[in-house]
């Protein structure tokens, strides 16, 4: 009899501590990934902020070969910096933030999506090519070229991209675009 309650006994505990251990695990994982979100809002938030102050003076960020062709996404495979030819430029530094905090590390990059479309083959995570001009004049105008106003106006397009990675092997990506015409407006 004692034997058979020292069983059932046993069997209590070790359920309780799975539930426990389980319970503990999956905390832990949703507070890792809280802590990615949140670093990785920060982080484009902040670039986001820079970009528009950058925007505010002239010559504006460009990639490095803005208007023109150039041979391959990735001129340096050996950077880390993916797709490096589409970085866009302030006074010839490239528009990337590194940051580390608290066991995280972030990479912000500012993307230039106007871009010559030359011919190369799609990658994956390969920044989406924009057209630099609004043309109302086509049929069925969408409620962005209304928003937006004139035909053929320039626009700037920017895409921030920010990757958070943690020392467990935990990482998160955010994105967003940023457009503003030249002659001053903003999204």
């Amino acid at each position: 009899m004692v034997l058979i309650v020292l069983t059932v006994g046993s069997a209590f505990v070790f359920t309780a501590f799975y539930l426990v251990e389980n319970f503990h695990m999956n905390s832990s994982m949703s507070i890792r990934r809280m802590k990615l979100y949140s670093m990785a809002v920060s982080e484009m938030e902040s670039m986001k902020a820079w970009l528009e102050t950058e925007l505010e003076e002239s010559p504006f960020p460009l990639m490095k070969y803005h208007g023109v062709y150039f041979a391959s996404w990735d001129e340096d495979p050996d950077d880390e910096m993916p797709f490096d030819v589409l970085i866009a430029r302030v006074g010839g530094s490239a528009m990337v933030r590194d940051r580390s905090a608290n066991g995280l590390n972030a990479r912000t990059i500012v993307y230039d999506l106007v871009y010559k479309n030359n011919g190369l083959g799609y990658q994956n995570g390969l920044p989406s090519r924009r057209s630099s001009k609004l043309d109302s004049s086509s049929e069925g105008m969408s409620e962005r070229e209304e928003n937006y106003g004139q035909s053929g106006e320039e626009l700037l397009i920017y895409l921030v991209r920010t990757t958070v990675k943690d020392d467990q092997g935990g990482s998160i990506t955010l994105e967003q675009t940023v457009e503003r015409k030249v002659d001053g407006g903003s999204e």
